[in-house]
């Protein structure tokens, strides 16, 4: 698990210019062989996201852990035999935010159960880019939700029309 980790650090902590989308897109290419010798089914479901302004190699690397940190947790502990991942925009508290989700059909767990530090981490990294994140468990499977506030966010579109001049 470190040396992915390590790996992880490397890929994602180059700029991207703000394209999320194909920073979970190297996310998914990283995972799919993972999740496929485990058994488990991978779903995607990644809408067309903004380009969003300010969205630096700091704030890639910790969406980044965020979002293998859900994956590594379902794939660890909840016995799950299908992870989704999504992503979408949405309005959040009257804000325009990505919303990216990690679901699992897993066992679930009871939050006076858990130890480690994945969880808390996640929430700190949550809170250094200014995103809101949540766990929802039940004995149907746990849902990670990560919402990213948009500042100033151009269409994927927008941006491959002008750069074709």
């Amino acid at each position: 698990m470190c040396d992915v980790t390590i790996r992880c650090d490397r890929v994602f902590a180059k700029p991207v210019d703000g394209d999320l989308a194909s920073v979970l897109g190297t996310l998914r290419v990283r995972m799919t062989r993972r999740l496929s010798e485990a058994g488990i089914q991978w779903r995607w479901k990644v809408d067309d996201i903004p380009i969003l302004a300010e969205f630096g190699p700091t704030r890639v690397l910790h969406v980044a852990r965020i979002v293998y940190e859900a994956i590594a947790n379902a794939l660890r502990h909840s016995r799950a035999k299908q992870i989704t991942l999504s992503a979408r925009l949405e309005m959040c508290d009257s804000q325009s935010c990505v919303l990216i989700e990690v679901a699992d059909d897993g066992l679930g767990f009871a939050n006076s159960a858990r130890s480690g530090r994945g969880l808390d981490n996640m929430r700190r990294r949550a809170t250094d880019i200014n995103a809101q994140l949540s766990v929802d468990s039940c004995a149907r499977g746990t849902t990670v939700r990560l919402a990213l506030p948009i500042d100033g966010a151009t269409s994927n579109a927008n941006l491959r029309s002008e750069s074709v001049t």
